[in-house]
């Protein structure tokens, strides 16, 4: 064991936030050292407890109170699955209609969709699911995503209801995310953009006729 990796390794997790997640390649872009000879300090220090793994190559640095181990920031482990995988994930089905302020319902599993194949992992007794979507690009805005995942699970009939509320979300897009948004939502998907490029030219949707 090179107790000089694991010193380098040690001190990069001194420096972060009890709580939040780090990842196997944030480490090794701090430490100068071979990836084994990184991957066998990472694995000491978690059998010393200084170390929780999340799931593969995701690790946070545990928490403390007086009744036990902290769960971990579930913010920091999406930001930390996203940096991990070069992905863009947001919430999916009722969290995510709910950012978009359409629902006042919160769901109690968590439930993300991304443009990258994630495999689902417990963080305590909280499952996190991610479903791959293939219609979300490689480089696809995080607003696009969000407003493509609350509207596929309102459906047509309800984003026409909710309108209003998805058009003040949709003008804060710019002018690159608006292509975005026409460009993947083609086929099946078409009423999507066609909903807001038919009110803006003042005609009927034909849900509402």
């Amino acid at each position: 064991m090179n107790t000089a990796v694991k010193t380098s390794v040690e001190s990069y997790i001194k420096h972060r936030r009890k709580g939040e997640a780090i990842t196997r390649e944030q480490i090794l872009s701090h430490v100068k050292a071979s990836e084994p000879a990184v991957d066998q300090a990472i694995s000491r220090i978690a059998k010393a407890q200084k170390l929780t793994r999340i799931t593969a190559g995701v690790y946070v640095r545990p928490k403390e109170s007086r009744f036990g181990e902290l769960p971990p920031s579930i913010p920091s482990i999406i930001k930390s699955l996203e940096q991990k995988h070069k992905a863009v994930i947001v919430p999916a089905g009722a969290k995510a209609a709910n950012e978009l302020g359409l629902s006042t319902q919160l769901p109690m599993q968590l439930s993300y969709v991304s443009n990258k194949r994630i495999t689902p992992f417990y963080v305590g007794k909280k499952l996190l699911k991610f479903e791959y979507k293939k219609a979300l690009p490689e480089k696809v805005s995080r607003n696009v995503a969000l407003l493509y995942s609350a509207m596929s699970y309102i459906g047509q009939a309800e984003s026409v209801e909710n309108f209003e509320k998805l058009e003040s979300f949709y003008e804060r897009l710019n002018s690159s995310q608006l292509r975005q948004f026409q460009q993947m939502t083609t086929g099946k998907l078409k009423w999507m953009h066609r909903l807001f490029k038919e009110e803006t030219n003042g005609s009927v949707s034909p849900t509402r006729q």
